[in-house]
């Protein structure tokens, strides 16, 4: 950052006041500008800051942006896909992997318990609803439906044909060779009432919906997609319940946002796979609700209607086969066509404009009071002095002079002018405003120590109290006004809501 001093030839300090000829500060300021002199001032002003904005800025309304926004997104819900190299936004001014982005953004967790004690509630609530719906979709049907369906299956074509020979064989349809698939004088080695094996069934391959081909056998399909089903959501209520206890005894309820963001960076794992479980049971419930309405309806067979791929116009099928082509059609027409396009459009306008938010940030106090007054500055204007401001100065109240200086960025002059002021008196109090220099290894913890310390600042100190002091024939005001501390207090629960 560039560094900037003073323009003004009197400097004020707690307790006296020191003049400077107005010969020799015009010699520092003439070999300053010839690159003979250091500067002098602590603070640097906000230039590269708000160059680093504009350069932003001007790549809000392009595809970098979207880029940027998506892997903000990815690293925020899934914070180990921050570890990867390649992880990094594209077109910014800092070259800053997104996770150490998010790190100095001090967001906290995506996240809080109390969001995440609702999201595991209603992961559980849906466990519940669709375990209620297995089981009771797994017993409407009797045994003698189920026979019914197999023997039609059969004789229709649509059956496995040695698992159907198998269990024609062995006397479990209402007549020997109901299938019409047994031939005279052929030996089957297998006697009635002999247990019929499936091995051979289930290598050929059992489709998921009814219909999608011909190698079915509606009650042993029926069975195994409604065990799938149920044992994939048992599975999801154990880890579900398991994790919400572990979240109970953790730390992350009692210790804030720190121990949130670990427990959620560890356990975010879980919950994708708990909503691959849930997704996956209902896609195994619709495979056995398939195969159960068609054993309810009629079983002559249909034709005559084009489903895609699932049927053509002259294909022969079911009630199950046709229950699975109108489901199909229902979700390419409203999911595909309707409701996908509009939640993407939703997603981009949401964690766009997010992003758009958040990169600007403060990550360091002297950002964080410079966002604050330039937001003031633009909503009610700043009451600074300059030398070219005749409304400003004939309210007779200047700056100390310590905060009046060149700087580089002319438009935010007055803020920068202000925000000098404003951590100088911060410094006065104690507290290390300077957490952005080399020495700090860690910027993002001294932050985080500042933002930990803000809540109980005596705002009543004198070395933020506004007073007025004597210098010379002028007054000049110390300490930090009342609308700049209204300001800070108000920003510092926007933008940290959550922060202990």
């Amino acid at each position: 950052m560039t560094t900037v001093v003073p323009e003004e030839m009197t400097t004020v300090v707690p307790e006296e006041t020191t003049v400077v000829s107005v010969n020799s500060t015009q010699k520092d300021t003439k070999q300053r500008a010839e690159g003979q002199i250091s500067t002098n001032s602590k603070f640097s002003c906000f230039g590269e800051y708000v160059k680093n904005k504009k350069y932003e800025k001007e790549n809000t309304k392009c595809c970098y942006n979207i880029f940027n926004a998506a892997l903000y997104t990815l690293v925020k819900l899934l914070p180990f896909a921050g570890y990867l190299p390649f992880v990094r936004p594209v077109k910014m001014s800092r070259n800053i992997s997104v996770r150490d982005l998010i790190i100095s953004m001090h967001m906290g967790p995506p996240i809080g318990y109390e969001g995440a004690t609702n999201l595991v509630n209603t992961i559980l609530l849906l466990c519940a609803l669709l375990l209620a719906f297995v089981a009771a979709s797994s017993t409407v049907l009797e045994e003698e439906k189920f026979i019914n369906a197999d023997l039609h299956t059969c004789q229709q074509g649509f059956g496995h044909e040695a698992t159907c020979i198998q269990i024609d064989a062995a006397g479990y349809f209402p007549s020997f060779n109901a299938t019409g698939l047994l031939k005279q004088g052929v030996e089957y080695g297998i006697k009635e009432g002999d247990p019929v094996n499936i091995k051979e069934f289930l290598r050929a391959g059992v489709a998921l919906f009814a219909g999608a081909h011909d190698k079915d056998i509606p009650s042993i399909t029926t069975n195994m997609f409604s065990a799938i089903s149920m044992g994939l959501l048992l599975c999801v209520l154990v880890s579900s319940t398991l994790w919400y206890l572990l979240l109970v005894v953790s730390g992350a309820h009692s210790m804030g946002e720190v121990m949130m963001s670990k427990f959620w960076e560890a356990g975010v794992i879980p919950l994708l796979m708990g909503f691959l479980l849930l997704g996956l049971s209902v896609l195994y419930w619709l495979g056995s609700v398939g195969r159960i309405i068609q054993n309810l309806l009629p079983q002559y067979p249909l034709t005559g209607v084009e489903f895609f791929y699932v049927t053509h116009t002259n294909d022969v099928g079911n009630h199950g086969i046709y229950f699975t082509a109108w489901m199909m059609q229902s979700i390419v027409i409203n999911v595909c066509l309707l409701l996908a396009p509009y939640f993407i459009y939703m997603m981009i306008q949401i964690f766009v404009s997010e992003w758009n938010i958040v990169k600007h940030r403060p990550t360091t106090p002297k950002e964080f009071v410079y966002y604050t007054l330039s937001r003031l500055k633009r909503t009610h204007g700043l009451n600074i002095y300059d030398e070219h401001d005749n409304k400003t100065k004939r309210f007779g109240k200047i700056l100390p002079r310590r905060t009046q200086y060149t700087c580089i960025c002319q438009e935010d002059k007055k803020v920068c002018q202000e925000v000098q002021h404003v951590l100088h008196c911060f410094e006065d109090y104690g507290i290390n405003v300077e957490t952005d220099q080399p020495a700090h290894s860690d910027v993002a913890e001294s932050m985080d120590h500042f933002l930990d310390m803000w809540p109980h600042i005596d705002w009543d100190h004198e070395a933020l109290t506004v007073k007025n002091e004597k210098s010379g024939k002028e007054n000049m005001v110390s300490g930090i006004k009342m609308l700049y501390r209204t300001a800070m207090l108000s920003m510092y629960d926007e933008l940290y809501p959550g922060h202990r």
